[in-house]
């Protein structure tokens, strides 16, 4: 049998990359699943281009987590990130990075809820860039903050992708 530990990241990576599936594709999007994650990238969000003119860039990649620590509300997640992602992630790239952070509820049995009318994803995901971040002197992890108001719903998805098909990163959101 599975190590409970094991058991709960699986489910949280599973339904990290479900609820942006569901994001995504209600944006007019596709996500593309990294099979390997070598260099801190689980999966690509893909726009359909127009010929050579629109757009420059066709995706942004993503690094997924998922947590259910509490959120104090109108604040911020302090999320620790390993020390690979978090450089994987701050440095100067020609396709756009971000981190996204999926919050869950504590019991797995409240992260969806269905019946025949509707099926409910719950909580929210929050999304930052560390491009240009500096360099950390920790070894092991780093803590990011993300503002709650860095939610990532499907307009704010929307005006990503629209800043990567004018070649501009998504840092250009963060207030």
């Amino acid at each position: 049998m599975a190590n409970f530990k094991t058991e709960i990241s699986r489910r949280q990576e599973e339904f990290s990359i479900a609820w942006l599936y569901a994001i995504a594709s209600v944006a007019g999007y596709c996500v593309q699943n990294i099979r390997v994650d070598n260099d801190s990238i689980d999966a690509l969000i893909r726009q359909k281009g127009n010929g050579n003119v629109y757009p420059k860039l066709d995706h942004i990649s993503v690094q997924l987590k998922c947590t259910y620590a509490k959120i104090p509300k109108k604040s911020k997640i302090s999320f620790p990130l390993s020390i690979k992602n978090y450089e994987d992630l701050r440095g100067k790239r020609m396709i756009p990075r971000i981190l996204i952070v999926l919050h869950v509820p504590p019991s797995i049995k409240k992260w969806l809820e269905h019946n025949g009318e509707y099926v409910t994803l719950r909580n929210c995901a929050y999304w930052t860039s560390l491009k240009g971040q500096p360099a950390s002197k920790n070894k092991r992890s780093v803590t990011v903050p993300i503002p709650v108001k860095q939610e990532l719903t499907v307009k704010e998805l929307g005006k990503m992708m629209d800043l990567a098909a004018k070649g501009k990163g998504p840092e250009e959101l963060l207030v």
